[in-house]
């Protein structure tokens, strides 16, 4: 797996369902760099967990075996953006995702250093490797870029961790 791109992962209804729960829950939402961030996973169970289970079993399908160790909703307003990088996270993490909830904005193309741009389409998903793969977004130029933000990890003791309460 290099970059997959499926198209129409999640139907507009829900994307369109998430967004408004991410708007309702601005007040909780945590700023980072230039955008704002909810950890999905603590706030609404039931979608999180129905979630998981369409983006495990589509990878499983692949034999990709993989489960979420970080599951952020992530609001991206006008003026924001992110240069090439590598994802910064757990030496666990094997993949992540990026599947956009909207695309009634302006900018925000998820691009990578191998000159790959990929054009926000409501419902597309996005699955590679943060941690190997360069990857950015361009500036968001106008309106509310909504993304949904998944890192997976593939180590069985993480796992046992996060079912102890541990993160």
């Amino acid at each position: 797996l290099v970059i997959l791109i499926e198209e129409n992962f999640l139907d507009k209804n829900l994307c369109e369902e998430i967004v408004k729960f991410t708007i309702a829950n601005k007040s909780n939402m945590v700023k980072f760099r230039d955008i704002l961030e909810l950890d999905f996973s603590n706030v609404e169970p039931s979608l999180y967990e129905k979630l998981c289970i369409k983006y495990l079993s589509f990878l499983a399908q692949r034999n990709i075996i993989v489960f979420p160790e970080c599951v952020r909703l992530v609001l991206w307003s006008k003026g924001s953006k992110q240069n090439l990088h590598f994802d910064n996270a757990r030496d666990t993490t094997a993949l992540t995702s990026i599947t956009y909830l909207n695309d009634n904005f302006v900018g925000g193309k998820t691009f990578f250093e191998n000159e790959v741009v990929v054009k926000p389409e409501t419902g597309k998903t996005i699955f590679f490797n943060g941690c190997k793969y360069k990857h950015g977004v361009s500036q968001v130029t106008s309106g509310f870029r909504y993304v949904l933000a998944i890192w997976y990890s593939n180590d069985l003791n993480e796992l046992h961790l996060k079912d102890k309460g541990f993160s």
